[in-house]
């Protein structure tokens, strides 16, 4: 897997690093800034995007084959 740095290119969900955390976490990133999507409000409870290290978008990440 390929993490990346800096801001992603495209609005969509995507598996973080945090700062100060010992697992990756599942965050979105809309519009220049990282938070939680609230899909049932359409709206975005932002974090501080200096607390995402990296992220990798869920698409790139291997599956086992035949999955």
């Amino acid at each position: 897997m390929n993490w990346h740095y800096g801001n992603p290119i495209d609005n969509g969900e995507y598996l973080c690093c945090l700062k100060g955390f010992a697992g990756p976490m599942h965050y979105w990133w809309i519009d220049g800034q990282w938070g939680v999507y609230n899909i049932n409000f359409d709206e975005l409870a932002p974090i501080d995007n200096t607390m995402v290290v990296c992220y990798i978008g869920f698409d790139e990440i291997p599956m086992p084959e035949g999955w």
